[in-house]
């Protein structure tokens, strides 16, 4: 049985709105999480474990937003990761978007597809 998938222009017009956003969001998540993890780690008015435990947690969840926007915190070191996942998925939205302009409902291409099964 044959999955079908229909895209709505509206639809896929809110995701790459809403995608634009959610990377510029992640971007500016990634500069204030950096602010922060340098004053704390820069800072003599908190020390001990729980200063430790605290810029490993901030750490780690600058690796994982970094890798989602292609960011690191070290200098010098690269990414494991090859690509900008927001990015990625912004151009996939975009490349749909454009697809459905090259095929109209009406098309001779979209009936035929339409029949298979």
């Amino acid at each position: 049985m044959a999955t079908e998938y229909y895209f709505n222009r509206k639809n896929l017009e809110w995701a790459q709105q809403t995608q634009k956003k959610a990377g510029e969001k992640m971007e500016e998540a990634y500069e204030k999480m950096l602010e922060i993890y340098k004053v704390i780690k820069e800072s003599t008015a908190w020390s001990g474990k729980s200063k430790e435990t605290f810029l490993i947690f901030i750490n780690l969840v600058m690796q994982y937003h970094g890798a989602l926007i292609h960011r690191q915190l070290e200098e010098g070191k690269k990414l494991k990761t090859s690509c900008n996942f927001m990015e990625e998925a912004e151009k996939a939205v975009e490349r749909c978007l454009n697809n459905m302009e090259q095929f109209p409902a009406d098309s001779v291409s979209v009936q035929g597809m339409e029949n298979v099964q």
